[in-house]
């Protein structure tokens, strides 16, 4: 930072803040002249961004001369001659000692203190030194972080005039070529939370719960913005070679610290995603010049990092401290060496296979950039690397197998079974459950075949039109043949020309939406300017499709929750209600739920009691279904549910089926003795189904006649005791409501 000499107005937070307020003020209302004065407040602070969070050191000379103040007039930077009182230098001193600072700066910053004592009721200056000091480190990182935001890249494009667009990205890479970026990993691993408020309960630097709250939280926020920093350079123009390694061997000794969610904090969430989107190659597929890509891109430009990196991650003896990290690495390494045709691709892959990678996916979805990049991840994962998604599906149809054989032996199955298939549907499951931050990710695998070939979608008795949009944007977008055949599906059986077509007629349909998005949705910011290929919708429906087929009872209930959870939008649900209703054939059609709900209900139902009251009941048991069977049943009204819920086309037609009957079936099936989470979820299947004023009313009729709802008196004087209400019935009772409702 800038020599306290000469200096007007040094202190360790005013300059800070006034560069934030400019840096902020420029890119939210970018007017006239502002380029002058950003130039202006940049130049300025280069060197405290070359020497980020760098103090001035402590000084024998600058201390003496605060001493000598106590006694006798000094001359002191925007402040003139002053006597100092003891008190202001013992305090001056004792943080210049905390944090090897200039003592001038620290008198600077009790002075600037002294000022805002009004802003912080109850706190003395010295306690609002602190405050100041970690607020004025957090004001730099983060109009750094702004500038790297809208620098020129790959990933996004900003609403910015171009000549501050320029001028931001030359300015930072002149500051990247001074080592900044490795200056950010340094900080990283020496901020560490538990030494700073260790050194600040020593020198009594902390205050009440407030004064530690807030610290705390300013110290947080200064790692999380460094980490940011890290995640939005990568992100945008890729991450050099020698800051790769760095970031990797921070990672290796990463470890989760939420043990309660097994989720990860911001900090390492951030670098990580910055790790894969170092070994993203994936723009391949979806910039339409690649060369430049090949120019810019520091992985591809620098003729020495993939072998490197080759080197670094296929001698990984010691594994990572973080398993699920160490996963979705080598993972996200196996796809880029798949897009490069490189052979050790199929090593890697079976090390995330082994690392149980798919679980750890699905626990990192908290930003819109760190959702498309594991949206990549997966959906890359599924086209490139078909032969792998064919193999996990034989080995579970082997476990599958086992398990019966087991089974029909009154046997536990051996605990060594491999269940990688089963991950990966509930991975994709719990990664596009209830459309994370309303993306509509899970748009990418529905690419109806026959059952829209046709420019209407065809429920029962209600025909939704679509728009025709034609195949001129799909045959702009196919790529070379030799990307074309890397994308081969296992699921032979849909041929890709069927699906080639069906897509130019329903594309259409999503490209208000999706693409969209894709295009024009800001972010942040910026605006995302990536693009998937069409060829890519195909071969994940196919996937969807597919996977489903010959389905064994051990993947039924994965399967069935991936399928309600890429159904969980209105676009998404109409193509999802539109494959059941035509797989006739299939267990995994309506047709086939619906009648097997019918055969349980039949099975389940008792007789009436007599006419007449009685207080003594027999009680009456479950009979006829299993636990597995209950899953099942849970698993199928979800997706029930689900469709209902967004689709009022569907939901309509799912209620006005004559075959189907499913409001009669479902509501004979809550009258009847099952589990009470089973009996929760058939109510709020019930309250999905009953959104419109028909069917509602229908409902209600039913539900008096059956009085489940007792509406007519009784003349009984029988009272049940008042027993204590565990969690299940408070979920039936939940469950009630929201039908009622």
């Amino acid at each position: 930072m800038a020599e306290a000499e000469g200096v007007k107005n040094q202190d360790m937070w005013t300059p800070f803040k006034e560069l934030q307020s400019v840096v902020d003020a420029v890119l939210a209302n970018p007017a006239p002249g502002a380029l002058t004065q950003l130039k202006q407040v940049l130049r300025k602070h280069k060197q405290n961004f070359i020497t980020l969070l760098k103090n001035p050191p402590k000084n024998a000379e600058s201390r003496e001369k605060l001493r000598k103040g106590i006694s006798e007039c000094i001359h002191l930077p925007g402040m003139g001659y002053q006597i100092l009182s003891k008190e202001l230098v013992d305090e001056a001193i004792i943080i210049s000692d905390m944090y090897d600072l200039n003592e001038i700066l620290a008198i600077d910053l009790l002075c600037t203190a002294q000022q805002q004592l009004q802003f912080h009721p109850g706190l003395n200056r010295g306690l609002v030194a602190i405050l100041l000091y970690y607020d004025g480190r957090k004001a730099l990182v983060s109009a750094l972080r702004s500038l790297v935001h809208v620098r020129k890249g790959f990933s996004w494009a900003g609403n910015y005039p171009p000549e501050i667009v320029d001028y931001i990205t030359l300015y930072t890479n002149k500051i990247m070529e001074d080592g900044v970026l490795l200056k950010i990993l340094d900080l990283l691993e020496c901020l560490d939370l538990s030494k700073e408020l260790e050194l600040l309960q020593h020198n009594r630097a902390l205050g009440g719960p407030k004064h530690q709250h807030q610290v705390v939280e300013q110290f947080q926020e200064i790692r999380q913005a460094l980490a940011d920093i890290i995640f939005l350079w990568t992100a945008q123009t890729g991450l050099p070679k020698e800051p790769t390694f760095k970031l990797i061997n921070r990672l290796k000794s990463c470890k989760i610290q939420d043990e309660v969610s097994g989720g990860m904090d911001g900090v390492n969430l951030a670098l990580e995603m910055a790790l894969l989107c170092a070994v993203d190659l994936s723009l391949l597929h979806r910039m339409e010049d690649g060369a430049e890509l090949v120019r810019n891109l520091p992985l591809l430009s620098d003729s020495s990092f993939i072998p490197a990196l080759v080197r670094e991650l296929s001698q990984c003896v010691k594994p990572w401290e973080c398993l699920g990290l160490q996963a979705m690495t080598q993972l996200a390494w196996a796809l880029a060496l798949t897009t490069l045709r490189l052979s050790p691709s199929n090593l890697y892959t079976d090390r995330t296979v082994k690392l149980n990678t798919t679980s750890a996916l699905a626990n990192y979805t908290t930003e819109q950039f760190y959702l498309q990049r594991l949206h990549t991840l997966i959906t890359d994962f599924l086209v490139l690397m078909p032969t792998k998604v064919k193999e996990l599906r034989n080995r579970g149809d082997e476990t599958a197998r086992t398990v019966q054989v087991y089974a029909h032996e009154g046997l536990e199955p051996p605990a060594s079974l491999t269940h990688h298939f089963e991950h990966l549907l509930l991975t994709v499951e719990r990664f596009y459950r209830d459309n994370p931050l309303g993306l509509e990710l899970a748009l990418d695998f529905w690419c109806p075949t026959d059952t829209t070939k046709h420019s209407t979608i065809y429920l029962y008795g209600i025909p939704s039109k679509q728009s025709s949009w034609g195949s001129i944007f799909f045959l702009a977008q196919l790529q070379s043949p030799r990307v074309l055949r890397s994308r081969v599906s296992p699921f032979p059986s849909i041929t890709d020309s069927a699906l080639l077509v069906t897509y130019s007629r329903v594309a259409g349909a999503r490209s208000s939406s999706w693409l969209s998005y894709r295009v024009h949705e800001s972010c942040g910011r910026g605006l995302p300017i990536s693009a998937v290929s069409p060829l890519f919708w195909v071969v994940l429906f196919k996937f969807v499709r597919m996977a489903g087929e010959m389905l064994p009872p051990t993947l039924f209930v994965p399967y069935l929750k991936m399928l309600r959870s890429i159904a969980s939008s209105p676009q998404c649900s109409r193509y999802a209600f539109n494959m059941l209703k035509e797989n006739s054939s299939n267990n995994l059609s309506w047709d086939h739920f619906f009648s097997s709900l019918e055969r349980y209900y039949n099975n389940l139902r008792q007789e009436l009691p007599p006419s007449t009251d009685t207080v003594y009941r027999h009680r009456v048991y479950p009979r006829g279904i299993t636990p597995q069977e209950i899953q099942g049943l849970q698993a199928v009204l979800g997706v029930t549910r689900t469709v209902a819920e967004y689709d009022d086309c569907a939901q309509v037609a799912l209620c006005e089926n004559p075959h189907w009957n499913a409001l009669n079936i479902l509501l004979g099936l809550v009258s009847c003795s099952v589990p009470i989470p089973l009996k929760a979820e058939l109510l709020l299947t019930l309250a999905a189904l009953a959104r419109s004023p028909n069917t509602a009313a229908t409902l209600w009729h039913s539900l008096e006649a059956s009085q489940i709802l007792t509406t007519v008196p009784s003349i009984s004087s029988y009272q049940p005791r008042g027993v204590q209400v565990h969690n299940d019935y408070s979920l039936l009772t939940d469950a009630t409501q929201n039908c009622m409702q």
